[in-house]
């Protein structure tokens, strides 16, 4: 907005800022390169401050509860808070101050001044009356029954989920832990002859498996055709039944092959992997 005033003020003038009076007139306050601060009213000079320091710059803040009005004048890292009133007044000077801005920061419906200085993590917010309070905003009623609502299915999801998950461990647990192999010690194994190991993924909580579900018993070998036959007895100690069991039979040069154990639509049979 324009500055309302005699076009010889405008001369000398360093900053100037323009409000609204009661009935639509316009209010001007001029800072000049002498240090003055002048207050115009539909052109003419109604007030003068002597600052003794050029200004910066120059705002107009309207505080309300009561209604009053400021300039804020910016001369160097010096903020001067005046009062409008007969006679114009300095209530207060802030010092190192680094940027002001006249925003609604508290969210309260009527603006205040930020005030930042150096060396300050967070901004002074005043109204120059007294001290401010952000309100918080009172929930509607039906939206508060509704989020807890919401919030009392979601915990009741995340228990049943929860439980659900510790089945699912505990279910891992009786099923799936590392066997160890139950080989006794035999003289009849000649050098370089085949061990049977029986093995199953890792799982975190097998140390909680008092007896595992299957018992390895002594492997015996035989020749058939020219061909070693290797018999490993297995025993189902659990009450479930057995889905998925791996034999590695591995020589002493470290080779090895493994044998699966797996349910076909020709029943449950011990099967070569791939084929």
């Amino acid at each position: 907005m324009e500055p309302d005033i005699p076009q010889a003020f405008i001369q000398v003038a360093k900053c100037f800022a323009v409000d609204i009076l009661g009935g639509g007139k316009i209010l001007t306050g001029l800072c000049t390169s002498s240090g003055q601060l002048l207050e115009f009213v539909d052109r003419k000079v109604v007030d003068s401050l002597d600052l003794d320091r050029e200004a910066d710059d120059l705002m107009i803040f309207t505080s309300y509860n009561p209604i009053q009005k400021y300039y804020l004048v910016r001369s160097n890292q010096q903020l001067l808070v005046i009062k409008r009133q007969k006679p114009l007044s300095i209530i207060k000077t802030y010092e190192n101050v680094t940027r002001v801005q006249i925003e609604d920061r508290l969210m309260l419906g009527r603006p205040q001044t930020v005030i930042w200085m150096q060396g300050d993590r967070e901004p002074i917010v005043t109204d120059f009356v007294g001290q401010l309070h952000a309100e918080v905003p009172q929930p509607v009623p039906q939206l508060t029954s509704g989020l807890s609502g919401k919030l009392h299915e979601m915990t009741l999801r995340l228990a049943k989920a929860r439980k659900l998950l510790q089945e699912k461990r505990s279910a891992r647990v009786r099923a799936l832990y590392q066997l160890t192999p139950h080989l006794g010690n035999t003289n009849t194994q000649p050098q370089g002859d085949e061990k049977v190991l029986a093995w199953g993924p890792p799982f975190p909580l097998q140390d909680q498996v008092k007896q595992p579900p299957l018992r390895l018993s002594q492997a015996w070998r035989r020749v058939h055709n020219g061909k070693w036959v290797i018999g490993v007895p297995v025993f189902n100690t659990s009450d479930t039944s057995v889905e998925d069991v791996r034999l590695r039979l591995q020589v002493d040069s470290g080779a090895g092959q493994e044998l699966r154990y797996e349910t076909t639509a020709a029943g449950r049979q011990w099967c070569w992997p791939g084929a």
